[in-house]
C-alpha cells in the first residue's frame, strides 16, 4: 500500500475487474464522455497519438494522462495513473468511471504492452494521415515537375492543423463535417491556380478560361499524369460530400 493510499483511507476506489490484482497495470474503464473537458475547455489539451491512444493534461503541465479507446467506446486508463492525478481531476474521472465494459484492446494497450519492437509505435489518426499523405504528394508532384498542386503550406500551419485534428475524436456528425469541410478546402480552394495554369500551358494542355481547383487538378491528372484509374473522382466526391 502506498502513502498516498494510507493518508486517504477513506478515498472512494475506482471501480475495476475483479480479476484484475490492482496494481499500477489495472485497466479501469470511463464513458467516452470523460474526455469532453479536456477537449474543448482551453486550460486543457487532449492530443491523440492515434485513433485509439492519447493523452489528456492541463495546459500549465501539472499532470498528464494517457488513455485507450476499445471497439465500444470505453476510455481505458491506467488505475496507477489514475491514483495519481489531483483530487479534483480524480474525482472528475471517478465521475464517469464505469465497470468493465468490453476488452481492452486499443492502440494504448498494445503500444504500453508491447509484445514486439514494432508495437510500441502507432499510427496517427487518420485525419493526421489523410494531411501527411497530401503533404507527400504535393512534394513528390513538385520534385518532379518543380510546381506545387497546392498552395505550399509553413510548418507553422502544418502543427496547428496537427494539433487541430487531433481533437477529432468523437466520431460525431459535426466533427465528421468539420473535417470533410476543412479537407476539401486544402484539396480544392487551395488549390495552387495560378502556377498550375502556367505549368499547363507550358505543357500545351488547352484550359479553360477561370479555370480553377478541381477542373484545373482534372486537367493534371487526365493530360499530365495519364491516369487511367480516374482517381481525380475522389477529390469531386469529396466536394460533393462537403455541399450534402
Amino acid at each position: 500500500m502506498t502513502a498516498e493510499r494510507e493518508a486517504m483511507p477513506r478515498r472512494k476506489a475506482f471501480k475495476y475487474h475483479p480479476s484484475y490484482p490492482g496494481d499500477h497495470l489495472t485497466p479501469v474503464h470511463f464513458e467516452l464522455h470523460v474526455l469532453v473537458k479536456y477537449a474543448y475547455d482551453s486550460r486543457y489539451y487532449c492530443d491523440f497519438h492515434s485513433d485509439t491512444y492519447g493523452t489528456v493534461g492541463d495546459s500549465d503541465g501539472k499532470f498528464n494522462i494517457s488513455f485507450g479507446i476499445n471497439s465500444g467506446g470505453v476510455v481505458i486508463a491506467w488505475l496507477g495513473d489514475l491514483d495519481r492525478l489531483p483530487s479534483g481531476e480524480r474525482q472528475h474521472w471517478m465521475h464517469n468511471n464505469i465497470p468493465l465494459r468490453g476488452d481492452n484492446k486499443s492502440d494504448f494497450f498494445t503500444a504500453q504492452l508491447p509484445t514486439t519492437p514494432e508495437e510500441a509505435f502507432t499510427a496517427p489518426p487518420l485525419p493526421i494521415r489523410c494531411l501527411n499523405a497530401l503533404a507527400k504528394w504535393n512534394a513528390a508532384f513538385s520534385r518532379r515537375y518543380s510546381v506545387h498542386l497546392y498552395k505550399p503550406c509553413s510548418i507553422e500551419d502544418r502543427i496547428q492543423d496537427t494539433r487541430r485534428y487531433k481533437r477529432l475524436i468523437f466520431n460525431n456528425s459535426d466533427d465528421f463535417k468539420c473535417f470533410v469541410s476543412e479537407f476539401n478546402e486544402i484539396v480544392n480552394e487551395n488549390t495552387n491556380n495560378q502556377k498550375l495554369r502556367s505549368f499547363l500551358k507550358s505543357q500545351r494542355v488547352p484550359i479553360e478560361p477561370g479555370a480553377k481547383g478541381n477542373k484545373l487538378l482534372e486537367k493534371v491528372y487526365n493530360e499530365v499524369l495519364k491516369d487511367s484509374d480516374n482517381l481525380i473522382a475522389s477529390f469531386f466526391f469529396l466536394y460533393d460530400l462537403r455541399l450534402w
